[in-house]
């Protein structure tokens, strides 16, 4: 895949929705990176079809329905699901500046609640 595909791509899913906050736009930019670094730029468009499609899940909703976005890549990926959560909170922690305790913070949607309380 050609980066300035990718770099394209990320540039059109970012301007598809206006993001509510710093934090929705930082998750939002987080996700879109991690899925189409590990899935490529056809397949991170596949897996955000199906969730607004099948699930009525948007792009722009997936901070505020974190345990919704969770589910539905579990359905999606399996096992999988747990690397992709872990990526996007230790990115979120890292670019927060807000380090997780050693064991995590629970659920995936409590450490997106324990980050979002940062900003």
């Amino acid at each position: 895949m050609a980066p300035e595909a990718t770099l394209e791509m990320r540039a059109e899913m970012k301007t598809d929705a206006a993001p509510k906050s710093p934090f929705n736009s930082l998750m939002q930019s987080t996700i879109q990176d991690i899925l189409i670094d590990i899935f490529g730029e056809k397949s991170t468009k596949v897996i955000l079809g199906t969730m607004e499609s099948s699930h009525s899940l948007r792009m722009e909703d997936l901070p505020d329905r974190a345990q919704d976005f969770r589910d539905i890549l579990e359905k999606i990926l399996g096992s999988g699901h747990l690397i992709i959560e872990d990526l996007i909170v230790e990115t979120l922690s890292t670019e927060l500046g807000k380090p997780l305790a050693q064991n995590g913070q629970g659920s995936f949607a409590e450490s997106i609640m324990y980050l979002r309380n940062g900003l």
